[in-house]
């Protein structure tokens, strides 16, 4: 990263804890409400209305969330190794993009004014729907400066999530031109909130990563933790006879379960042979392109 990128990364710290208060200001009102229009949601007719024209999940969008610890892969003896997906999948969807933008702030953590994760760790939105971003939202990087911005919002233990939705179009882009990166917390996110309080609809919106299934070990005690209902948004979880169960066709993959798990018994795992990677990107190819016009992305 370059002298003036450091500069302008200092920089752009003050400038987030103005636009957490910005967004407040803005958002604030609205977002508080999320949780009860989620509930309004199971309400027939009317329901169908705020879910659809709301401030809530997207109709088209399409969410993929990345958990940033617990995460094995096979080898080919069988033998499980760590894998750090999160950084692994962010690093080549960043270097396909090419424009990279780091927003200041989050909108729910500032509207909520959370007190347990940064508030001004942003999303970053990426490709040529970023290209629009002004300098009072967000800051244009390269790819070190995004990777930086990662590994930040990694070590202050948030939950990375690849989201294709309207939030392309804020800046005058298209949706089909670029991805957002957001860093989501267990507290205020409002992509948790409309999966816990709404209807199943909006679970629909999230997909599993190809090939990483929920695991859950042979150390489990039946604690109860990870199925209590403020852990799992999802209601994935249940008490089987002789340990958790996980349904994996529910689970979203956000590596609560993990994380609060006091014998450490819950992780994620991908089959030996199985480039998660390249499946993933495939599923981001067929809804948007962040090569640009010119058809090329940037390793800069």
């Amino acid at each position: 990263m370059s002298d003036e990128d450091k500069r302008e990364l200092l920089e752009a710290t003050d400038v987030a804890k103005q636009a957490g208060s910005d967004v407040a200001a803005a958002y604030g009102d609205e977002m508080q409400s999320l949780p009860a229009q989620a509930r309004v949601t199971h309400i027939p007719l009317l329901g169908h209305r705020i879910a659809t024209t709301g401030f809530l999940v997207h109709e088209d969008a399409h969410y993929w969330l990345l958990p940033p610890r617990h995460v094995y892969r096979m080898n080919d003896d069988g033998i499980r190794e760590p894998f750090d997906l999160a950084m692994t999948v962010i690093e080549a969807v960043t270097r396909k993009a090419c424009v990279k933008a780091v927003i200041h702030g989050c909108v729910c953590r500032a509207s909520f004014d959370c007190q347990n994760y940064p508030q001004d760790v942003g999303c970053m939105f990426l490709g040529e729907a970023a290209r629009g971003v002004p300098r009072e939202d967000g800051l244009m990087v390269d790819v070190e400066g995004a990777l930086e911005h990662v590994r930040r919002a990694l070590d202050a233990g948030l939950v990375p999530t690849l989201a294709w939705e309207w939030d392309m179009m804020l800046y005058g882009g298209k949706q089909n031109e670029g991805l957002a990166v957001c860093f989501c917390d267990y507290c205020h996110c409002d992509l948790r909130l409309s999966a816990r309080e709404g209807t199943e609809r909006f679970r629909r919106k999230f997909e599993s990563v190809p090939t990483l299934t929920p695991f859950v070990g042979a150390a489990c005690k039946l604690c109860g933790t990870c199925s209590r209902d403020e852990v799992c948004c999802v209601s994935a979880i249940s008490q089987g006879p002789e340990s958790a169960e996980i349904d994996a066709s529910v689970c979203i993959r956000c590596g609560r379960c993990a994380d609060v798990c006091p014998e450490e018994a819950i992780s994620f795992e991908i089959p030996a042979g199985a480039d998660v990677v390249a499946l993933l990107m495939a599923e981001l190819g067929a809804v948007t392109d962040l090569t640009g016009p010119a058809g090329e992305g940037s390793a800069s």
